[in-house]
């Protein structure tokens, strides 16, 4: 099985979740924040990045990831429907307290029913737009994990009130395709501490299953 570290990084305090094939020294990233210490000691002692995967565009997750494709040389994959906020990015106005830089070309897209793999694990990708239009999370069944970027934190969700958002559709993306998860499903979100699928189903004051 593969294990999974979390380094929060930058200024807006991401999650960078690392996923870690200790056997094949493999590693693969949800999101792009930045390099932290943890990552650079991985890539120094040989461990081969196998691929980069955007839950969304927002500047604070693809701050890294120029950096870290021109460092690693790994593919990367983004919803198409997000790559506008990708591409935005160094013209931002947290570019530069970011230290955000150009995008790198040749994006992968994924959507729906698509799949990337580490190990013996497979990711399924679920299409959770709200927060972004594109937005999506990564489901591994065999893990009882899934990554949610920031559709659903811990007794919260992603905001709506910038440009792209939408409350309704957060919610749609939320009761039908996060919640229909087992409810020991461990949530590892774009910000904040991890969390359960049954747990929010009960508790969280934004999205409740009446």
């Amino acid at each position: 099985m593969i294990d999974i570290e979390t380094y929060v990084v930058n200024a807006f305090f991401v999650n960078n979740h690392i996923l870690i094939d200790r056997e094949k020294k493999e590693i693969s990233l949800i999101d792009a924040p930045g390099i932290c210490p943890e990552l650079k000691e991985m890539l120094n002692s040989g461990y081969k990045v196998l691929w980069i995967a955007l839950t969304h565009g927002h500047i604070d997750h693809i701050a890294g990831l120029r950096d870290i494709v021109d460092l690693t040389g790994a593919p990367w994959y983004v919803h198409k429907n997000d790559l506008k906020y990708v591409e935005h990015a160094p013209r931002d106005m947290f570019a530069s307290v970011l230290n955000v830089k150009e995008p790198p070309e040749n994006p992968y897209f994924y959507k729906e029913g698509d799949s990337l793999y580490i190990g013996d694990a497979e990711l399924k990708v679920f299409e959770t737009p709200g927060h972004t239009p594109g937005g999506v999370s990564l489901y591994c069944e065999g893990c009882g994990v899934v990554f949610t970027g920031d559709t659903l934190f811990k007794l919260s969700v992603g905001r709506t009130d910038l440009p792209g958002g939408d409350f309704n559709t957060l919610k749609n993306s939320i009761i039908r395709k996060l919640y229909t998860l087992p409810d020991n499903t461990v949530v590892f979100s774009g910000h904040g501490e991890t969390t359960t699928i049954g747990y929010e189903k009960e508790n969280n004051p934004f999205v409740r299953i009446e």
